[in-house]
């Protein structure tokens, strides 16, 4: 989007960083699985979101931003780790993340970033809910990580620590 690439190009222009927060508004209105859509310029600074964002939060120095400025394919995007986000009220989301790259002789050099915050507390409740067929109302299920960390689950039970607790080989599955 031209738009959010000139704000991200040239991040003090406030008038550009009010144009691409209706951008990003638009976009987030459009993708609802998205709690917030950030801009950031290339050295983590909130250009602007499309939700508003916690008392003092203006800069991320986060390893996804670092490794998303370092890309140089358009579509190439990190991804973080399950875990606990300021972006998503201290609680454990994915986000996504995507480079803005400059124009002309910058055009593979990302000048900032797009960061999308995955609303992974009612999108997991409804992927569970979809996909559970309850027998004689005793099933459940669980989305974990590889390392067995319990991402989503509709029970308390078989969890130890944040960790699945059954008799299961996940490296098997």
């Amino acid at each position: 989007n031209p738009v959010i690439q000139a704000a991200a190009a040239e991040p003090d222009n406030a008038t550009l960083a009010l144009l691409a927060k209706n951008t990003l508004e638009t976009i987030n209105g459009l993708y609802t699985v998205y709690a917030s859509v950030l801009l950031l310029d290339a050295d983590g600074r909130v250009l602007c979101s499309s939700r508003e964002l916690p008392a003092g939060l203006s800069h991320l120095n986060t390893g996804w931003h670092a490794r998303t400025m370092a890309l140089t394919d358009p579509a190439h995007y990190e991804v973080s780790a399950f875990e606990p986000s300021p972006l998503y009220g201290d609680r454990p989301t994915y986000i996504y993340c995507a480079p803005v790259f400059g124009a002309g002789q910058h055009a593979r050099t990302a000048v900032g970033c797009i960061a999308l915050v995955f609303d992974s507390e009612p999108q997991f409740e409804a992927t569970m809910q979809d996909s559970l067929v309850p027998v004689n109302g005793t099933g459940f299920g669980f989305i974990v990580d590889q390392a067995g960390h319990v991402i989503a689950s509709t029970t308390d039970r078989h969890q130890h620590d944040g960790r699945l607790n059954l008799p299961i080989q996940l490296s098997q599955l």
